[in-house]
């Protein structure tokens, strides 16, 4: 989504003209074929095929193991793996560095290497992860010397998983020698949150800008001002793996249920994406099943559309080691909405704190189930008695594609400069 954006805002309101390089050939867990229209008309793009290990694992029957393999290919440890588990996590940790795309790495350079000699061009952005895509960049950047930006979407060796990895020193090493090169290297490098560059800072001594992600305007015009449904409807979109699904909601939400009957008998609760085993667990554990709905999947513009018609937006926030930085981007959307929103995290998180600054709606920490439980009576109070939250819209629209786009193009012409 970052890059379908920028690339449309770029294309259309800049003198730059991106170039998109990209598989034609790539295993998606998820893919919505309606953003396809979205795409700039007339965007070039290079296509290659690419090697993807996630065929064979569904060619000799694993095809389980891709539910949890997480971003840039790398499987995510469970408690208690199986063996047939830990041996993928092991291959992938250890064999497929940085990640499950590594393959792609020299076939690309040498792909983009027949294109470079051919046409000019004045500056590289790779994005990642997976972070294979910052080493084709460093194979072209050693090659021609184009200006260079690593664009970091999510961080690389302090994403929340890289500890629970099976790696041996050798790997782990690699890892990070890796990265310094890549940070070391490239002409800027950017990531989504400010949290994440002093992590950078501290961890490697570099210095990294913030482009944060945002909301595209265009995606919200056609929408009608929703009408107030019988119903309190709390929406949350996106995957709700065991991270983000905090127990501390849930007994809040079964606290005010058993307390309220006011609220017990117009609370909806709606969860659109896939979720954990542990969510329908814990569900069932308290009795919820009448109050929570499960949709496995929406395009994109229709969940657009079912948040607009919710009461509240709710956010739940990783609870890992690297939470201070993350910034779903569904808070951007859920801004845009206008609805109020339940922000639950790290209350000193990036997250928390751009919710506070657009007074977007009500904050609470993680795992404090009394600040949950007055945050979602606060918003049930208001809803109830028709109390129309305003959030900061100037502030808001600080985040839109447009804007953001606008303030990627004049950290290109930095780097050429």
């Amino acid at each position: 989504m970052r890059w379908l954006k920028m690339s449309k805002y770029i294309s259309n309101e800049t003198e730059w003209e991106p170039i998109i390089y990209c598989p034609n050939n790539a295993n998606y867990l998820i893919s919505d074929p309606s953003l396809v229209s979205q795409i700039p008309e007339g965007l070039k793009t290079i296509e290659q095929s690419i090697f993807e290990p996630n065929d064979i694992l569904q060619k000799i029957g694993l095809k389980g193991t891709l539910k949890n393999v997480a971003a840039g290919g790398i499987g995510k440890v469970k408690k208690s793996p199986s063996i047939k588990n830990k041996l993928i996590v092991w291959i992938r940790s250890n064999l497929f560095i940085p990640d499950a795309r590594s393959f792609w790495i020299k076939p690309s350079i040498n792909r983009l290497t027949k294109e470079l000699k051919n046409q000019k061009i004045d500056a590289i952005i790779s994005t990642g992860p997976p972070h294979s895509m910052h080493l084709i960049a460093l194979g072209l950047k050693k090659k021609f010397g184009i200006p260079w930006i690593a664009d970091y979407r999510d961080p690389w060796t302090f994403i929340d998983f890289f500890e629970d990895l099976d790696l041996s020193n050798w790997a782990r090493k690699k890892h990070h020698n890796l990265e310094r090169e890549v940070l070391n290297t490239a002409d800027k490098v950017i990531t989504v949150s400010n949290t994440w560059a002093k992590d950078f800072k501290l961890k490697y001594g570099v210095d990294v800008e913030v482009i944060n992600n945002g909301f595209d305007p265009a995606d919200f015009i056609d929408l009608k001002p929703a009408v107030k449904s019988e119903k309190f409807t709390i929406c949350h979109i996106g995957s709700l793996n065991k991270d983000r699904s905090t127990p501390a909601f849930w007994e809040a939400i079964s606290q005010l249920i058993a307390t309220d009957s006011i609220m017990s008998e117009k609370l909806r609760i709606e969860i659109i994406g896939t979720v954990a085993p542990d969510l329908n667990n814990e569900i069932i554990e308290k009795n919820l099943q009448d109050y929570v709905s499960l949709i496995n999947y929406m395009p994109h513009a229709d969940v657009i559309k079912k948040l607009s018609e919710a009461s509240v937006s709710l956010l739940l926030v990783n609870n890992t080691s690297n939470k201070g930085g993350i910034i779903p981007g569904k808070l951007y959307e859920y801004m845009a909405i206008g609805n109020p929103i339940l922000c639950v995290g790290n209350k000193d998180g990036d997250s928390a704190k751009i919710v506070d600054e657009c007074n977007a709606g009500q904050i609470a920490d993680f795992n404090n189930v009394e600040e949950i439980r007055k945050g979602i009576k606060t918003l049930f109070d208001n809803w109830n008695q028709e109390n129309r939250h305003s959030n900061d819209r100037e502030k808001v629209n600080r985040y839109s594609r447009k804007s953001l786009a606008i303030k990627y193009t004049q950290k290109l012409d930095e780097i050429i400069t």
